[in-house]
């Protein structure tokens, strides 16, 4: 067969619940899943975020922007995401950011 990237997230949104500067969230685990016949590294970059998600999100404890891994055809498994408010964030509200997972064949 050729080869096919099948590649889903399963959860739409995350909740990180009320933190206050200093705190960490629990982690909310996200399925990764590759339901196609290629090998993928999976990487994530951000949309319309703000700066706090910029600065303290952590997939399964890298920052966002140097996490990667790799997820083998017909595989899945489970990332957790992890908001690390710094000790000095001062900005009040709810905060809102988008998080965008790629894959690519390796």
């Amino acid at each position: 067969p050729p080869p096919m990237i099948i590649f889903g997230i399963d959860a739409a949104s995350v909740n990180f619940e009320d933190l206050r500067a200093g705190q960490s969230s629990d982690a909310k685990p996200v399925r990764l899943t590759n339901s196609g016949n290629v090998n993928l590294q999976i990487s994530t970059t951000m949309s319309n975020s703000d700066g706090l998600f910029q600065e303290g999100l952590f997939l399964d404890n890298s920052l966002w922007s140097s996490y990667q891994t790799n997820l083998d055809a017909n595989f899945a498994k489970n990332v957790n995401l992890i908001l690390r408010v710094p000790s000095n964030y001062s900005s009040t509200g709810s905060k809102t950011g988008m998080r965008i997972f790629w894959a690519a064949s390796r």
